[in-house]
């Protein structure tokens, strides 16, 4: 359902978690990375499916054992047509973070 590169939008930013939550509803995200894991909620598993890494958030509070973001639950978030204008407005005003680890 979802791919590397895709433009998402959060349709769910309520966090059951220590954390403060690093999602915003109605927010444009460029997904990064989708992978399968685990649902954590107080670092309890409630369940399993895919997860999405994104471009412009780093979700410290999903660092796994390996000390890599694991991402956020895919359900969180839904497709957007990437032809719509205000997809490009809204990353002008959010612009996607560069990778300086190279």
């Amino acid at each position: 359902m979802f791919h590397v590169g895709q433009i998402v939008v959060c349709v769910d930013d309520q966090w059951h978690s220590n954390y403060s939550c690093p999602l915003r509803k109605g927010t444009v995200y460029t997904v990064a990375r989708v992978s399968e894991g685990d649902y954590l909620d107080f670092s309890k598993v409630v369940g399993r499916g895919s997860l999405l890494l994104l471009v412009e958030v780093q979700n410290t509070s999903s660092i796994g054992e390996l000390g890599i973001d694991d991402g956020f639950r895919a359900g969180r978030f839904r497709p957007v047509n990437p032809k719509r204008i205000e997809v490009f407005t809204s990353l002008l005003v959010n612009p996607p973070r560069e990778d300086v680890s190279a």
